[in-house]
């Protein structure tokens, strides 16, 4: 009750309070006589199967949940400022499940179940950091190098696939800037440029074609930007001059 009520003071009261009548009452106890083991009171149940602790952090109680923590610690060894403290991985982590008897959730199992973000606290991320070292940090990492070698060999697949494509498409604007060099030569160039009808088109579109596709490869050679805007465009301009390969065909002529 007194966690559910928030009220971290009254808890450490009757708490010290249980400990100082435990300890009058054992030692009333004979000393052959055989002491029957009493649970500890932050130890103990509810009918949920819940301790204070993990009851707190069931209830989304941060506060009372940073209480407990901090005053279940144990101070090891102190040198002015400086200490070592240790904290009770009972209730904060996962415990043996005992043979016949049901585990109960621990304050870890609670805060994956209800995703309650603002119980994170430092000793539980510091006790996560540590396993995550201890014990996940090896196997990802092995996982990681066979991933990261399988996407090796798959990004080097890629760059020659690439590679051709590059090499197909720069002989493709080589190729065809020296036959409309040609055609300039033979025709003059007042008369390649003054064409008229689709021959006029499919000149303009060819030589702006071969321009951009040497001007893409000028920008990645250097590194400069602007290149993708470019390789749009002549894409653009790739796709209008495939029109005049489907001209000649009897369906697509009158489409186009």
């Amino acid at each position: 009750m007194l966690v559910i009520c928030n009220l971290p003071e009254m808890y450490a009261k009757f708490k010290a309070r249980w400990i100082e009548q435990q300890t009058v009452t054992d030692q009333k106890l004979p000393r052959n006589s055989k002491s029957i083991e009493i649970t500890k009171l932050w130890n103990r149940f509810n009918k949920d199967g819940l301790t204070p602790l993990t009851l707190a952090a069931d209830l989304g109680l941060a506060k009372m949940l940073s209480w407990l923590l901090y005053e279940r610690k144990k101070i090891q060894w102190s040198y002015g400022n400086v200490s070592c403290v240790l904290h009770p991985l009972d209730q904060l982590d996962l415990d043996f499940q005992k043979e016949g008897k049901q585990r109960p959730l621990s304050v870890l199992e609670i805060m994956i179940k209800n995703n309650d973000p603002e119980l994170i606290h430092s000793i539980i991320t510091s006790l996560i950091d540590k396993k995550w070292k201890q014990f996940a940090y090896r196997t990802a990492d092995e996982n990681d190098k066979t991933v990261t070698t399988d996407s090796k060999n798959l990004d080097f697949s890629r760059q020659i696939i690439s590679a051709v494509g590059h090499f197909i498409v720069i002989e493709g604007a080589l190729w065809k800037s020296a036959y409309e060099i040609n055609e300039m030569s033979t025709l003059g160039l007042w008369t390649y440029w003054n064409s008229t009808g689709s021959i006029f088109l499919e000149n303009c579109l060819a030589c702006s074609f071969c321009f951009c596709i040497f001007t893409v490869q000028t920008l990645r050679l250097f590194d400069m930007q602007h290149e993708t805007v470019i390789l749009a465009v002549t894409s653009l301009l790739g796709w209008s001059y495939m029109f005049f390969f489907t001209m000649p065909f009897r369906f697509t002529g009158p489409l186009v």
